[in-house]
């Protein structure tokens, strides 16, 4: 499956050139000086520059929706956020002129206007207004393509977590905007249209919801998180899809009841996830939901409650097997975590937090950052490094920025620890009190009845009855 991408990726990379924005999403290329007169300053220009560029400003954007969806699939983000930034100049550059284009038909030249002229000029015969050959191409409509790049905008977003509000600012509004769309059915066009688009409405409300329920969990408010749940599982119903994606609901279920300290409950629903999509290689959502539920089930098997090494070992070896040809940055920054529990000895360890530590900063993925952080803390408590206190504090304050509130529980008390064992007294009792409010929070949480409107399923073995 992952190689698929690859080859899409790579179908996509050689049609930069010709969509005119090759300068914003080449950023990492290295350019090449062209030898300049002494009177100027060497531009730099980037090698190989086509003639020929495409005349459609509708193909550009869905150049760039096909180029940030393979981005995100493979974990670039850098530049899926780059090719985002083009996609939002390109859409307010873009106007339907017409009804056709309105709908997505759109048409794209097979001969250049200009090389018309001067092939005229050249013959000497007098410039004829003759018409253009051209192919006319039927994709989405105008308002499939904003919609869409809501939800491309709020997964973006998504990743950078030091902005949490960005990304359910961009999903809450694009669900607004599908809803309406959804609730116009007055399209010129045949019933069966009507209805492939009232469907194709319903996916991406589905979609965001899960999205925006993620967000939710980011910012661990498991209320808001269960709520989008519940819609995007009735979304999926009215989609008819339920079957297909009922293993991406069952792993968000199961990260609800991770958040909500119902371990054994998330290991029941991670569990129904991986046995749910056993064999369907073939389908991104499906592959990618598994290899969360078995990265989520392996950290809980590093925990105190139930550790278990060989477990976990087995876990981390088929999530490396299933990610070992193309794996994503947010992936290997996981993997290494991992690592630091089952390798022996201190050393290995720190050096895959450390490793850690630089991947998921440069991802600005603080969730993950904030983690290793917290470990890195423990691992220098256990060699009486003077840095432990410095990446503890560093861990809480970034935890407690983005609402972590688990790692900021956990850094915390390991703070206030460290601060008792140098004997600052005053210090260890303002930890304490800035720990207080955070435990509160999340035995709060742990008191909630999670999920209750869909535990009438709450493992495989009541599914099969």
């Amino acid at each position: 499956m992952l190689s698929r991408w690859d080859e899409a990726v790579f179908y996509l990379e050689r049609l930069k050139p010709h969509m005119d924005i090759m300068n914003v999403l080449d950023r990492t290329s290295s350019p090449v000086q062209q030898p300049a007169a002494s009177s100027s300053t060497p531009q730099p220009v980037h090698p190989q520059q086509p003639q020929v560029s495409c005349q459609s400003k509708q193909l550009r954007v869905f150049f760039l929706i096909l180029y940030i969806s393979c981005m995100l699939r493979l974990g670039r983000m850098e530049k899926a956020q780059a090719a985002l930034t083009a996609l939002h100049t390109a859409l307010d550059e873009t106007r339907p002129k017409d009804l056709e284009e309105l709908q997505g038909v759109f048409r794209v030249l097979l001969k250049n206007k200009a090389d018309n002229a001067l092939h005229y000029q050249h013959q000497h015969i007098p410039t004829q207004h003759e018409p253009c050959p051209y192919i006319a191409i039927k994709w989405m409509s105008f308002s499939q393509v904003y919609c869409l790049t809501y939800l491309l905008s709020g997964i973006c977003s998504k990743s950078d977590m030091t902005q949490p509000l960005k990304s359910q600012q961009f999903l809450i509004e694009g669900i607004k905007v599908v809803d309406r769309e959804l609730s116009v059915n007055d399209y010129e066009t045949s019933t069966i249209y009507v209805r492939r688009n009232q469907r194709w409405f319903s996916l991406l409300m589905m979609t965001m919801l899960l999205h925006l329920g993620d967000v939710y969990l980011i910012k661990f408010d498991l209320v808001s998180a269960e709520e989008a749940l519940l819609k995007a599982t009735y979304w999926s119903k009215v989609c008819g899809i339920w079957e297909t994606f009922k293993e991406r609901i069952a792993l968000s279920i199961g990260m609800i009841m991770h958040l909500g300290g119902r371990i054994d409950r998330a290991l029941e629903w991670y569990g129904i996830c991986m046995d749910h999509v056993k064999g369907s290689h073939q389908d991104p959502e499906g592959y990618g939901a598994k290899s969360l539920a078995i990265i989520n089930t392996a950290f809980i098997c590093c925990g105190e409650r139930y550790f278990d090494l060989q477990r976990t070992k087995e876990l981390l070896a088929e999530a490396k097997a299933r990610h070992a040809a193309a794996p994503s940055v947010n992936m290997v920054c996981a993997l290494h975590i991992l690592d630091s529990w089952t390798k022996d000895g201190l050393i290995p360890a720190r050096q895959h937090l450390q490793e850690a530590l630089k991947i998921s900063s440069a991802l600005l993925n603080t969730q993950m950052r904030s983690l290793t952080l917290l470990l890195l803390g423990n691992v220098y408590l256990q060699t009486h490094d003077e840095q432990a206190e410095k990446m503890l504090r560093a861990g809480y304050i970034e935890a407690s920025k983005t609402s972590n509130k688990i790692v900021a529980a956990s850094a915390g008390s390991c703070l206030k620890g460290k601060l008792q064992q140098l004997a600052y007294g005053i210090k260890a009792s303002d930890q304490a009190k800035d720990n207080k409010p955070v435990l509160e929070d999340i035995d709060h949480v742990f008191q909630l009845s999670l999920m209750a409107p869909l535990l009438h399923v709450p493992n495989a073995a009541e599914h099969e009855k």
